[in-house]
């Protein structure tokens, strides 16, 4: 089934252009000849019944399945068909849809959203997401340990604004920090009216492509500059993150598994920010208009000849906040 959709149809002999419908109409197939390689593959017993029950992330059911193999009662590729035919079909319909990170990446992201997705999400990338949003929650009563630290920052840096009202502030966040800062301007905007940033900088942003829609590429009021520094998806793909597991990148990885049930457009990836990938709502087609606003993007590698304030040499997700070239170009931007 690996046949990238253009290449299924006529130029296949005239065979049924892949399509979801069409999956869906095959999956009866897919299921038998599954379970035909599952019967005869003689690690699957020991991968399941022996394997498996070690891994505490596992979802309940699957776990449950598992043992049950172990006892010896349930066929082993019950047990597997469960996890592989909704991790196939699901492959196919990203193929299909354009949706996926090449096969091996996609079928990893499918397994883990099948087999543990809750708690691994939760774990993972939920956790910090939480704090991301908790943190501008609104204080009551006097302020203690347990109060949110970032609505505090928020009502001195406001008050501190309004003595000095030339005061420039400026912004900066790597990967999860883009969430803290799309949190922190929607509070800023139910409380402190007229509250505005001069610099809004994005490093390798893994917030979603909606909510950077809704917080940052259609709220030009406020900030006064904005810059996103990320890199080319050719050293996107590159960036492995796990060797021998997954060869895609930290936000491929979050965009494709930890976003909830489906994959999900993150604002850092530079594949979402070009036509042909699906846009249901048109917030992708706003995006992609905003960021090629002049000086709003930097893609790294950065051309030699590219001015002062974006520049960008980083390769991978954690060299954005060492990397000289694009330090030097913060230094640029704040002290302009």
């Amino acid at each position: 089934y690996d046949v990238p959709p253009e290449e299924s149809g006529s130029a296949r002999g005239g065979a049924t252009p892949l399509t979801e419908e069409s999956v869906d109409a095959q999956q009866s197939e897919i299921e038998v000849e599954l379970e035909e390689d599952l019967t005869a593959d003689t690690d699957i017993e020991t991968l399941v019944t022996q394997e498996a029950p070690t891994i505490d992330l596992l979802n309940k059911e699957f776990k449950a399945i598992s043992d049950e193999g172990a006892r010896g009662g349930v066929a082993i590729a019950v047990a597997i068909l469960k996890v592989l035919i909704p991790v196939t079909v699901r492959t196919l319909k990203r193929r299909v849809n354009k949706t996926e990170h090449g096969l091996y990446p996609t079928v990893i992201e499918e397994l883990l959203r099948e087999l543990c997705l809750a708690d691994l999400g939760e774990w993972v990338w939920g956790g910090m997401k939480d704090a991301a949003q908790a943190m501008w929650q609104p204080n009551t009563g006097p302020l203690t340990e347990d109060s949110h630290v970032g609505t505090y920052f928020l009502q001195q840096l406001a008050a501190l604004k309004q003595k000095r009202p030339d005061l420039a502030m400026d912004v900066v966040g790597h990967s999860a920090g883009s969430i803290a800062i799309c949190r922190m301007l929607a509070a800023a905007a139910r409380r402190h009216a007229g509250f505005k940033v001069r610099n809004i900088v994005l490093l390798a942003p893994g917030c979603t492509m909606e909510l950077f829609h809704d917080e940052i590429a259609t709220k030009a009021e406020r900030y006064q500059n904005f810059r996103m520094f990320t890199m080319l998806d050719d050293y996107e793909a590159k960036d492995v993150l796990v060797p021998g597991i997954y060869p895609r990148s930290l936000l491929y990885f979050v965009s494709g598994a930890l976003e909830g049930e489906t994959v999900k457009p993150l604002a850092g990836l530079e594949r979402w920010m070009r036509g042909g990938v699906p846009d249901e709502d048109g917030k992708l087609a706003v995006v992609q208009e905003f960021l090629g606003g002049p000086g709003r993007l930097v893609l790294s590698r950065s051309s030699v000849e590219a001015p002062q304030g974006a520049q960008c040499l980083a390769a991978s997700h954690g060299d954005f906040d060492t990397d000289p070239a694009t330090l030097r170009s913060l230094q640029d931007m704040i002290a302009n």
